[in-house]
C-alpha cells in the first residue's frame, strides 16, 4: 500500500497540461487486387495501389493500411488530431478523389511482393480481393469489409506528398483503436473506381526510401492532464490511467490495486469519474461521445446512408434522415422510408370493406415490375357513386410516373382522398410493401 501511495504521489508532482504528438510508421499495408478467386496479392511490395488500372477486367485496386496506435500512446490519452500522410510515386496525374474508410475485419500482410499493379501470386496469409488471410479466411464482402462512410477524403493528382485529415471521424477512429486495440483493423484507401486508368501508386512501408513510407501523425493530451485535476487527484489518476493502465485491455496492475486507486480518486476528486474510464453504455468499445448508436452494440459503426445514425438504430437505414422523423405511418419506421399515404392496416381495412359483393365490384390487384412500377388494389361502387372525394374508385396505389413517384389512397366514402407526389423510391416501396402484405393477408392474388 505504501508503494502504491508513493507511486501516485510521485506522479502528481508535474500536472500542467500539455499537448503531445507522435509519428507512427505503418504496421501493415497491402493492395487488394480485383480477382474472383483471390489469386493475386501484394502484401510486401514497395508500393501499393488505389483506383483502377487500364486492364479490361479485374482493374480495381484498393489499399489497406494499419498503424499500431495502442503501443505508441499512453493509456487513457485523448486524441485531438490525426493525419495520414502518403507519398505518391509517378503515376497517372489525373486528379482522383480517394477516401479512407475504417476496416471492420482483421487482415494479413503476406509475402507476395510486386512493383506493378498486377501484383504477384498470393501466398499464405496474404489479404486478397476475397481473402482476409489467403487462402483460409474470407471477407464477408469481396473487396473488403469496411465502414460505408469515409473518415477523410483527399484529391490526389501528380507525384508528391498527400495528406488525409485531421477530421473528427479520423480522430474518432484513432481514439477507438487506442481504447479498444482489438478493433484496430486500419483503413482501406479507395476511389476512382468509376473510370479506367485512375490508379494511384503510393510508397509502402517496404519502400527503399524511409522518408516516403506511410506515417500517421497524432496529437493527444494525457487524460489526467486534460482533466485539470488538483495535485492529489492528478497523482492517483496518473497511477490508474498510465502507470498501471487499469482501464486498458491488459492492465499492468492487479484488480485490487486498481480498485484502491479508483477509491482514492473518488475521494480526492469529490466523486468525479476517472478521465480515462470513458462511458460505453452498449459495451461495443466505442465511446458514447462518438458512438453513432449509443444504446445498441455496433463496433463497426456501419452507417450505409451516411447520416450519422448507425444502421442498427436508424429508423430508415437506406435513406439519410439524421433527425429520425417518424410522424406518420408505421411506428418505428422513419418518415424517409415510410408510406406517406397509408399503412398496411389502412389497406387491410379497405380490402375488408370492398369485399361486400352487394356494394362493390370484385377487387382488382396489380403489381407490375420492373418498368414503370405500379402496385394497386381497386374496386368500384356498383351504384356508380364515388368512393373518396374526387375519386370514382376505392383504391390504394403506389406508382412511378414518367417524372415522379406517388402514392394515393381512396378509402370508402365519406372519407377524404390522400394523394402525395414526389415521394422517394424508399417511400414508394414501403407503400408497395403495405399493399402486398394486406393483399396476402386477405388471400388475394395480384396480376
Amino acid at each position: 500500500m505504501r508503494l502504491l501511495l508513493s507511486l501516485f504521489c510521485v506522479l502528481g508532482l508535474a500536472w500542467q497540461a500539455a499537448a503531445e504528438s507522435v509519428v507512427l510508421p505503418a504496421s501493415g499495408d497491402a493492395t487488394l487486387i480485383a480477382s474472383p478467386d483471390g489469386s493475386s496479392a501484394n502484401g510486401s511490395g514497395p508500393v501499393f495501389f488505389a483506383g483502377r488500372t487500364g486492364q479490361p477486367s479485374g482493374s480495381v485496386r484498393r489499399a489497406l493500411l494499419r498503424f499500431d496506435v495502442a503501443s505508441a500512446l499512453p493509456g487513457g490519452a485523448q486524441v485531438t488530431s490525426a493525419r495520414l500522410e502518403l507519398s505518391l510515386t509517378p503515376s497517372n496525374p489525373q486528379p482522383v478523389e480517394l477516401g479512407l474508410q475504417r476496416v471492420t475485419a482483421d487482415w494479413g500482410e503476406g509475402a507476395a511482393a510486386a512493383s506493378g499493379g498486377s501484383g504477384a501470386a498470393s501466398t499464405a496469409g496474404d489479404s486478397t480481393w476475397v481473402h482476409r488471410f489467403y487462402d483460409t479466411d474470407f471477407w464477408a464482402n469481396p473487396g473488403g469489409d469496411f465502414a460505408a462512410t469515409a473518415s477523410a477524403v483527399s484529391t490526389v493528382a501528380g507525384a508528391g506528398g498527400y495528406g488525409w485529415g485531421s477530421t473528427p471521424a479520423l480522430v474518432a477512429d484513432v481514439q477507438s483503436w487506442l481504447d479498444a486495440p482489438a478493433s484496430n483493423h486500419g483503413w482501406i484507401l479507395l476511389g476512382g473506381e468509376d473510370a479506367p486508368s485512375t490508379a494511384k501508386r503510393f510508397d509502402s512501408r517496404e519502400s527503399a526510401d524511409p522518408a516516403a513510407r506511410p506515417r500517421l501523425l497524432i496529437e493527444f493530451e494525457r487524460a489526467c492532464e486534460a482533466a485539470d485535476l488538483q495535485r492529489g487527484a492528478f497523482g492517483v489518476c496518473n497511477a490508474y490511467c498510465e502507470a498501471l493502465d487499469c482501464d486498458g485491455e491488459n492492465p499492468r496492475g492487479s484488480e485490487r490495486a486498481c480498485d484502491r486507486l479508483a477509491h482514492h480518486f473518488d475521494r480526492f476528486s469529490g466523486g468525479d469519474p476517472l478521465p480515462c474510464e470513458f462511458s460505453d453504455i452498449d459495451a461495443d468499445g466505442v465511446h458514447d461521445e462518438i458512438d453513432n448508436c449509443v444504446e445498441a452494440p455496433n463496433p463497426a459503426q456501419e452507417d450505409d446512408d451516411s447520416d450519422g445514425i448507425g444502421d442498427v438504430c436508424d429508423n430508415c437505414p437506406s435513406e439519410p434522415n439524421p433527425e429520425q422523423e417518424d410522424t406518420y405511418g408505421t411506428v418505428g419506421v422513419g418518415d424517409a422510408c415510410d408510406c406517406a399515404c397509408f399503412t398496411v392496416l389502412d389497406v387491410a381495412v379497405l380490402i375488408a370493406e370492398l369485399q361486400t359483393p352487394a356494394v362493390y365490384t370484385e377487387i382488382a390487384c396489380t403489381d407490375t415490375r420492373p418498368n414503370k412500377p405500379l402496385t394497386a388494389i381497386a374496386a368500384l361502387r356498383l351504384d356508380g357513386a364515388p368512393c373518396a372525394a374526387d375519386s370514382d374508385d376505392c383504391s390504394a396505389v403506389a406508382v412511378t410516373f414518367t417524372e415522379d413517384n406517388a402514392c394515393q389512397f381512396n378509402p370508402t366514402a365519406p372519407q377524404e382522398q390522400t394523394e402525395i407526389q414526389g415521394i422517394s423510391e424508399a417511400q414508394r416501396e414501403a407503400c408497395r410493401g403495405y399493399i402486398l402484405a394486406a393483399v396476402d393477408g386477405a388471400g388475394l392474388t395480384c396480376n
